[in-house]
């Protein structure tokens, strides 16, 4: 229990210093959703709601170490990573891109939407859940153009709302509909799985990027988005109490939150940092190569089905060693990338991607996230190739 505390005080003392020290919001929020989290941790364990044994004082001093040295990108002053530095203006390849992606919203749309009404109705979001987890849910898809157009939407997500976001300036109709068309495609996802996870991610991605570009929208538009998104969270709000309710009965249903909110950071001190072995890339990228049989028993991990933070991924891995060796050479490469004089959209789009990794890794990334990350760095490259060659410019908002 005291070491839980002191986890939560040593990430409350340098959230606090990080408002101190004016670090640009995007870092800011990466601490207070990590601090949060701890606190939901430290409340679990003296409520009994989580009861592990053999935690200790050095896998937590480990976690804060490792979330200091990823994040740091990110905790710099607000003119280093702005949105004043990215140059656009709307091109015939943004345009088509935009095209193809609400064509492929659209379609994904309709795809879950005969699912997303008869989850609504029978309210049984338990059963499904489990019929998620047996692979026992109903194939969505029925055709290719179907399910090539869901994983497009997938996969460019962080594109389209970059695309979505800048358009607001030249195109309101465009980027709205961008923006909005993307998180109907989440929730309805999530509403197919009896998912609550990705609404959080997909929420505190969306403030991400009003933080990012918000000197660049105007004063109407920020209102806009404003009621807009008070509106969605209020519609979203009875999904989520439903889907909790059932799926952990209605007396447990507190506590199956608080479960859920704060396990990551205990099951990585109890369950993971005390691995015997590592599996050096076996784990995490496994998925690429077929190799999908690993359990923690491999390792020696007794995580189950617990959540682990982003460390624990990286950790199972590379041990503690290869993490920290690992952060800090993606800190100094996305430090760089941060700190350039002007963005390209192939930057902006490598550093929301990953800042999205942390924005789910406060819970867990799971082994598929290999399928992610490899088409990151294609579409990466294509942009680097294809749309970089164009100068953007932007304008501050008035």
């Amino acid at each position: 229990m005291i070491y839980t505390i002191f986890y939560f005080i040593l990430l409350f003392f340098i959230t606090i210093f990080s408002f101190s020290k004016k670090c640009n919001n995007l870092g800011k929020m990466l601490l207070v959703l990590y601090t949060s989290v701890a606190a939901i941790a430290t409340y679990a364990i003296s409520a009994n709601i989580i009861q592990l044994k053999s935690i200790n004082f050095f896998p937590y001093i480990y976690l804060v170490l490792c979330y200091l040295i990823f994040f740091s990108p990110f905790l710099t002053k607000y003119n280093k990573l702005s949105v004043s530095k990215l140059k656009y203006r709307i091109d015939n390849k943004i345009m088509i891109f935009a095209i193809i992606y609400l064509v492929c919203t659209i379609i994904t749309i309709y795809v879950y939407f005969p699912y997303v009404l008869e989850n609504i109705s029978s309210n049984n979001w338990a059963a499904n859940r489990l019929a998620l987890y047996s692979n026992g849910l109903k194939q969505v898809f029925s055709n290719k153009v179907e399910y090539y157009s869901i994983l497009f939407v997938d996969y460019f997500q962080i594109l389209a709302l970059i695309v979505g976001f800048l358009f607001i300036k030249e195109n309101k109709i465009l980027g709205y509909t961008l923006i909005i068309g993307e998180a109907l495609t989440v929730i309805c996802s999530s509403i197919y799985t009896s998912s609550r996870g990705t609404l959080v991610d997909l929420f505190v991605l969306l403030i991400a990027f009003y933080f990012f570009f918000y000197e660049g929208l105007e004063k109407k538009s920020r209102k806009f988005i404003y009621v807009i998104s008070s509106l969605g969270l209020g519609a979203i709000f009875p999904y989520v109490v439903a889907v909790t309710v059932s799926r952990f009965s209605s007396s447990n249903a507190g506590n199956a939150i608080i479960l859920y909110l704060g396990q990551a950071p205990i099951v990585f001190n109890a369950g993971v940092f005390n691995i015997f072995k590592y599996s050096w890339g076996s784990f995490g990228f496994g998925n690429l190569f077929g190799l999908t049989s690993f359990t923690e028993a491999n390792v020696g991990g007794t995580w189950n089905s617990g959540f682990f933070t982003f460390v624990g991924w990286f950790y199972i891995d590379w041990g503690i060693i290869g993490v920290l060796i690992l952060g800090i050479i993606l800190s100094i490469i996305f430090k760089y990338i941060i700190n350039k004089r002007n963005y390209k959209l192939s930057d902006i789009f490598l550093i929301f991607s990953y800042y999205q990794f942390f924005l789910k890794g406060v819970f867990v990334i799971g082994r598929s996230y290999c399928f992610t990350i490899l088409a990151t760095l294609l579409i990466y490259v294509f942009l680097k190739i294809v749309v970089d060659n164009k100068k953007y410019i932007i304008r501050e908002g008035k």
